[in-house]
């Protein structure tokens, strides 16, 4: 009988063929042959190395048939060859498809694991943050204070950026206009180093907008030009602007509304110290303020936060003294308070003196709206023929001054006859006194109102410490948590009363 050949045609799926080198019977796996590529790489070499064990173990335990017997059994051999290749392939596939089932369950074991961490981390979250060396967990009752904190710091912040944009502002001003306006027979040369850095900023910024696109080099030697260009051509319009420099500037330190804050050197002043005081208000919301924590460092939590309370206390009572100190200074040699008046009187005096400053700001702020147009144009802001004293009288008599200067005050700023016809300066003019400077001593009160801010910043902090909602750690700022957010608050008061509602059970 002829020998069969084994991986011949017609032989069923899944048996053998011979190698023709190693004679080591390897299995045809149609079914790995099959199987998507998106099973990966992992799965593919360990089908391989299992079917290298199995044909290396089949080869290591076979031995060598006698001819005689060889025809007689080949049929036989065949067929059961064929059986046990069949059943050894459906067994390599279920081999071939464990290792991605295994990777799939390793996947799906992890996923389960991270979401299972991400739920405790959640629960413990509501418990409370941690904050240096304590467990954050506030008193359900002080939340609408934690509310009124966080909107307390989102004015102040915003606040804080208006008013160091106007600072910005009005010290540019001042100086471009102080630059500008020096004569050309001044000595100095601040006016053509101005002019110098003006071409600069002016020429640089428009060769980097008009250079978009172009090569990095390019555009880096065009911009170069343009500031070499516009330091070199200062000195080309040094007598440029500055009659007109001059003209505003004069109206604005001498004639508008402004000179009754000191001008534009006078309410930078001001804004300076408000922009200090609006800083260390947010300091001392957040426990960010100087202090010694060198002996805070070794306390307990518990014992730091009595010594945090006690310490708010004291500077409480430093702020408000503070500020009542400034107060009564300013009352008596501003606006004309008895020394020895009542803290009442002194306060209406105050309030008086300050309605009647507003009112007089009020008038000449209208006087600037038509000053600007004028001056603007070129003009200057004392010109003769913008005002007379017959439209002067009107502006006094139907101006509201008699509702709160007296009479008789009143009747000594009024234009006399033989004048109504003269020119005069379109600039209000306060009874018994100057309009330079009068709301100076308003801003001054700038220092009481900061103060008493701080002190009670200290002592929404301080509650907010003693109900658990913040840390009296001396470095609150290294850990987050110190505020929750609303959601943390919502949260955290939702686990304190399902907790209560547990013990009472």
């Amino acid at each position: 009988m002829a020998k069969k050949k084994k991986g011949q045609p017609g032989k069923p799926k899944g048996t053998s063929a011979k190698g023709s080198t190693d004679g080591e019977k390897r299995p045809v796996d149609s079914e790995a042959e099959e199987r998507p590529s998106d099973e990966g790489d992992e799965a593919e070499e360990a089908t391989s190395k299992k079917a290298d064990e199995r044909a290396g173990k089949k080869g290591a335990t076979s031995s060598p048939k006698d001819p005689s017997d060889e025809d007689a059994s080949d049929e036989e051999a065949s067929d059961e060859d064929a059986s046990a290749n069949g059943d050894a392939t459906d067994s390599d596939a279920d081999e071939d498809v464990r290792p991605v089932k295994a990777a799939k369950a390793s996947a799906a074991k992890a996923g389960a694991d991270k979401a299972s961490a991400a739920k405790a981390a959640d629960e413990d979250h509501t418990k409370g943050p941690v904050v240096g060396h304590e467990k954050l967990v506030g008193a359900p009752w002080a939340l609408p204070l934690v509310k009124l904190d966080r909107a307390w710091t989102w004015f102040e912040t915003r606040l804080l950026v208006t008013v160091l944009l106007s600072l910005v502002f009005f010290m540019v001003t001042w100086i471009s206009l102080k630059g500008m306006s020096l004569p050309l027979e001044s000595d100095s040369r601040s006016a053509t180093a101005f002019r110098a850095l003006f071409g600069i900023a002016v020429g640089g910024g428009l060769a980097q907008l008009g250079t978009r696109g172009r090569p990095e080099a390019q555009r880096n030697a065009i911009t170069l030009a343009a500031i070499l260009l516009g330091a070199g051509l200062a000195p080309l319009w040094r007598g440029k602007g500055v009659t007109y420099s001059e003209h505003v500037l004069n109206w604005l330190q001498e004639g508008s509304s402004l000179t009754m804050f000191g001008g534009l050197r006078g309410i930078s002043t001001r804004l300076t110290i408000l922009l200090a005081l609006i800083g260390a208000s947010l300091a001392a919301s957040t426990g960010k303020h100087i202090n010694i924590d060198v002996v805070l460092r070794f306390l307990s939590p518990g014992i730091r936060k009595l010594v945090f309370i006690i310490s708010t206390v004291a500077t409480l009572v430093v702020c408000v003294s503070a500020s009542w100190g400034f107060f009564d200074y300013i009352s008596i040699e501003s606006f004309g308070a008895k020394k020895d008046a009542s803290a009442g009187d002194k306060i209406s005096q105050v309030s008086k003196e300050i309605g009647r400053d507003l009112f007089l700001w009020r008038k000449q702020a209208g006087l600037d709206v038509s000053a600007m147009f004028h001056v603007l144009g070129g003009g200057k802001w004392d010109d003769e023929g913008r005002m007379n004293g017959r439209s002067w009288n009107a502006f006094v008599e139907d101006g509201g001054y008699r509702e709160h200067f007296p009479k008789e005050e009143v009747d000594k700023i009024l234009a006399p006859q033989e004048a109504l016809d003269d020119s005069r300066v379109a600039m209000i003019v306060v009874p018994g006194g100057t309009p330079r400077g009068l709301l100076m001593h308003a801003l001054d009160l700038i220092w009481c109102w900061g103060l008493i801010n701080i002190g009670l910043r200290f002592v929404l902090r301080m509650i907010l410490v003693a109900t658990g909602h913040a840390s009296a750690d001396p470095e609150p700022d290294e850990f987050e948590g110190v505020v929750p957010t609303d959601e943390e608050t919502e949260a955290e008061a939702e686990a304190i009363a399902r907790t209560n509602d547990e013990e009472a059970a």
